[in-house]
């Protein structure tokens, strides 16, 4: 029996020109990387003694095809439901606690990217309560309240519903990430995430947090730039690789930010001799080749750049990127060489 269980509901993405037509299973399930926001969240409710079940739906309706979700959550009995919502599982989400609350009571709270950004969607899915931006240390609060019956209505990040409407307080930025636990990966059935194409087995990490750009598409709950400390990091990293796991990815937004931070994390890898491959997410104009190379040295073999469009002005006017037609092609021509 678990007290909270966190929930990643399965979503099935529509044909875009008919919106009625699914996919095959296979592209729906083509890639599942392993979830770092709920194993974050997991890791903080075990450090205040809370037991904690995650679920994550598309990989075990996937095993098992007449997998039911409900029934596994009310076998938990649990005090608190969180459940993940980005913008295509709204229906599947309103749906999930519609039935939930028909089967038991339990306190419903969604989190996530479509939550971050309207606060009015725990009102119309029917959830009890929401939570925005950076919630670990917020979430882990308010179970204890929940489970002492003490006052939550201070707590950061909060999305609650009033008499007077929708009440959101202001979410909490995390200073120190190195005092946050290591992800509650021992919650999840690692044998599941893979890199598709080869079926090495994958880990996530995040090494940083936030973005200084202003991209008007961004998900990110936070402008501010955070970052853990490069022992911290490569420790993770060294917990993983005697784990046994092959590939990591780096989660984080930007992660060539800070070049000198790069290159510490890099150093240490290779002092150490621990061998793993690992992918990345940053910006092309925040590459140079002396960086790449001592990133391939210590085990980088693919980084994610965004083009999103092949006009320059609608990159740069609309979608407020910040990129030249010229940066992109000096870019990837320093990467492809690295």
């Amino acid at each position: 029996m678990a007290e909270v269980v966190l929930v990643l509901p399965k979503y099935i993405m529509k044909d875009i020109t008919t919106a009625k037509k699914d996919l095959s299973e296979e592209l729906n399930n083509f890639q599942f990387d392993p979830p770092l926001h709920v194993t974050y969240l997991a890791a903080c409710l075990e450090k205040e003694n809370i037991s904690v079940k995650i679920i994550d739906e598309g990989i075990l309706s996937i095993k098992d095809k007449a997998y039911d979700l409900i029934e596994e959550i009310k076998n938990e009995n649990p005090l608190v439901v969180g459940v993940h919502v980005n913008s295509f599982s709204l229906n599947k989400v309103y749906l999930l606690i519609k039935s939930l609350k028909e089967k038991f009571n339990a306190v419903i709270v969604v989190g996530g990217p479509h939550v971050n950004f309207d606060s009015s969607s725990v009102n119309y899915l029917g959830a009890n309560y929401g939570f925005s931006g950076e919630c670990e240390l917020a979430f882990s609060k308010f179970v204890c309240c929940i489970k002492e019956r003490k006052d939550i209505k201070n707590i950061p990040g909060l999305i609650r519903k009033t008499s007077n409407g929708i009440i959101s307080n202001p979410p909490e930025l995390i200073e120190d990430l190195d005092n946050l636990p290591f992800p509650a990966r021992h919650l999840i059935s690692t044998n599941h995430y893979y890199i598709a194409s080869t079926h090495e087995k994958v880990a996530t990490i995040l090494a940083s947090r936030g973005c200084v750009y202003k991209c008007i598409f961004c998900s990110s709950p936070s402008k501010t730039i955070r970052k853990r400390s490069p022992k911290n990091i490569v420790e993770e990293i060294g917990l993983l690789v005697r784990q046994g796991y092959e590939v990591i990815r780096f989660q984080d937004d930007f992660f060539t930010f800070d070049r000198m931070w790069v290159e510490q994390i890099c150093k240490l890898i290779i002092k150490h001799n621990i061998k793993i491959k690992w992918d990345c997410t940053t910006r092309v104009d925040w590459l140079d080749s002396e960086l790449l190379t001592i990133m391939e040295k210590a085990g980088c073999y693919l980084i994610f750049c965004g083009v999103e469009t092949g006009n320059e002005e609608i990159r740069n006017k609309i979608l407020k990127k910040g990129l030249s037609n010229k940066d992109l092609l000096n870019g990837y021509k320093m990467i492809r060489e690295a």
